[in-house]
């Protein structure tokens, strides 16, 4: 059995999963573009929530244009989101408030299924 790498390694090796899982969706969720742009993972509840911070429904592939509009504009942000997406906004709120702990082992399970879930785009 291999040594298990610290909390710190796998939110990072987490963090990169996500965004590579985001951005295979290839087009911007906000303005549709597809190609000529770098795409970029945007999180509507914020990355600090580590409940949220690695789920799939709390991340939206934007371009750099719309992702730069996203910070400008947080409250028009937020209103698109809801009329766009309300079941994710529906789960987000129910699930936001959660106290998740996680130690090395289960960051690991996690980084094992996030990578499966890439592999298998």
């Amino acid at each position: 059995m291999s040594k298990l790498g610290t909390v710190t390694y796998y939110k990072k090796k987490a963090d990169t999963l996500v965004s590579k899982i985001t951005r295979a969706r290839g087009k911007c969720e906000r303005c549709g573009v597809t190609s000529g742009v770098q795409f970029q993972t945007a999180h509507i509840i914020g990355r600090s929530n580590h409940t949220l911070r690695f789920d799939l429904q709390n991340v939206l592939c934007l371009c750099a244009n719309c992702h730069r509009w996203n910070h400008t504009y947080p409250i028009d942000f937020a209103k698109w989101v809801k009329k766009k997406y309300p079941n994710r906004v529906k789960y987000l709120d129910i699930n936001k408030n959660q106290i998740t702990k996680r130690n090395a082992l289960i960051y690991k399970e996690l980084c094992d299924t996030l990578q499966e879930k890439l592999n298998a785009k």
